[in-house]
């Protein structure tokens, strides 16, 4: 049974380049896979693994201490939802369009 994790948090990232490197490699150590948003404004995304891994990508993300209280929710799924590991950098996490008329 594989474990998905929906996850983000809103917080100011300004080294959120920095981060893209050294988090991608500790995902891909746990055989995680998904997809992470990097941007100023925080990070957004859905990841898969074994629970155990998952558990640890999380306590990973939050000993940066701008991600304690990363919000985030769990479901199941017998086949892996996610073919690789995506950790992308974004202008902003959540795109929030505004029309005018």
């Amino acid at each position: 049974m594989l474990t998905i994790c929906a996850l983000y948090k809103f917080t100011r990232l300004d080294d959120f380049e920095e981060i893209q490197g050294p988090l991608k490699i500790f995902l891909e150590s746990l055989n995680i896979r998904g997809t992470l948003l990097l941007a100023k404004e925080g990070v957004n995304g859905t990841i898969s693994g074994d629970n155990d891994s998952i558990m640890k990508s999380l306590d990973y993300l939050q000993k940066d201490e701008r991600l304690v209280g990363l919000e985030y929710k769990f479901s199941y799924s017998e086949k892996p939802p996610f073919k690789r590991l995506k950790v992308k950098l974004k202008k902003e996490i959540v795109t929030l369009r505004c029309i005018k008329y």
